[in-house]
């Protein structure tokens, strides 16, 4: 009894010790705080540095490496600041990482060839669905899929942040956040799917073809809004059915004067 209750404390102990270095290690120091502020100044001042023309890959890259050493610093402590603060700069760091690699085209791009069925292999995965499940199932099983358009239609930035934050693209796209409904990142870019009908649309409309309806084209792009709130899809999407019934009738008063 006398040995268990020794190699009991023993392992209390190891334990104490533990967490105790734990908390060292995380603990909100002014030291530490200071590094992480170091950090995140010398983020700002990259990102605020005024560029004339393209993003160029070394930039986009540097700024990268500015974003992994603020998040990882406050990422590391635990007090409630330094939580705060590492939730702003992923998010923030996750929109200026998309736009600085051109994803922002990219995925656009992608979009467009999904809709109009130009590779056979998006026909084995619902890249466009609303539920969050099959998304990640998309994204997941049909990376190589995806990887082969963009490969074709996004640039060596794009393909550069493929090759390394695709994990970044996932959360993106299929990572819901119900505390900033509707005006968060992936809320963009889940109303930013109905891109490909608007083009449709809008390119039927200055040159038609007599092939398909043009207020049909337009009620798909409004069908496509009101499954989405960004912005307030909802309201846009009833003014839009309203705008395209006018232009459509002034198409028909047109063709009969």
């Amino acid at each position: 009894m006398f040995r268990f209750i020794i190699i009991l404390t023993i392992c209390l102990n190891i334990d104490l010790f533990f967490v105790s270095a734990e908390n060292v290690i995380k603990d909100c120091g002014w030291n530490n705080l200071e590094i992480c502020d170091q950090n995140s100044k010398a983020l700002k001042k990259i990102t605020n540095f005024e560029i004339n023309g393209v993003i160029s890959l070394e930039y986009a890259k540097n700024v990268t490496i500015a974003c992994e050493n603020v998040t990882k610093c406050y990422g590391n402590l635990r007090c409630e600041s330094a939580k705060l603060n590492f939730r702003y700069y992923v998010k923030k760091c996750q929109k200026v990482n998309f736009y600085n690699y051109e994803m922002d085209q990219c995925l656009l791009k992608f979009y467009d060839e999904v809709y109009q069925a130009n590779y056979n292999c998006t026909k084995d995965f619902d890249y466009f669905s609303q539920n969050m499940d099959m998304k990640k199932v998309a994204y997941g099983s049909g990376k190589a899929c995806f990887l082969k358009i963009a490969n074709d239609v996004c640039s060596e930035k794009s393909i550069t942040y493929l090759d390394t934050k695709y994990h970044n693209l996932l959360d993106i796209l299929t990572e819901y956040n119900p505390e900033d409904h509707c005006h968060s990142f992936h809320d963009e870019w889940m109303a930013r799917q109905c891109q490909p009908k608007m083009n449709a649309f809008l390119k039927e409309a200055e040159n038609p073809t007599g092939s398909v309806s043009l207020y049909d084209l337009c009620d798909n792009v409004a069908e496509c809004w009101y499954e989405h709130c960004y912005f307030n899809e909802k309201r846009l999407a009833e003014r839009l059915k309203g705008l395209c019934s006018k232009f459509i009738d002034e198409n028909l008063e047109d063709e009969y004067d």
